[in-house]
């Protein structure tokens, strides 16, 4: 059986306790993020998709104030954002109804 070699944080080979994975620490926090392997911060993602759909901004308006604000952006970027991201933060500002009232609410009399 092989065993497993990672990257430690300074640099040092260790073995994995995983046979077979090979895969740094870095690239498994980084794996469950929603916005790893993007070139711009979650923040400015975030921002841009929260102005489009706030204020019914075009694509191309959001473009433009970001570059008002020093970033660069195309406007197909912030368009795929919106596509990818905006369910995404619907389904995280959903309010959730505590267990008690769930069921009152979902019993049928």
């Amino acid at each position: 059986m092989r065993t497993a070699l990672l990257r430690s944080s300074r640099g040092r080979r260790r073995a994995s306790t995983h046979p077979g994975v090979v895969r740094s620490t870095r690239q498994a926090a980084a794996a469950r993020s929603e916005f790893a392997g993007l070139r711009f911060p979650p923040e400015v993602i975030t921002l841009a998709v929260r102005w489009y759909v706030r204020y019914s901004l075009s694509y191309r308006d959001v473009e433009e104030l970001l570059a008002e604000r020093g970033i660069e952006v195309d406007h197909t970027s912030v368009y795929r954002w919106v596509r990818r991201f905006n369910p995404l933060f619907t389904e995280a500002a959903r309010p959730v109804a505590p267990p008690e009232i769930a069921g009152v609410l979902t019993r049928r009399r």
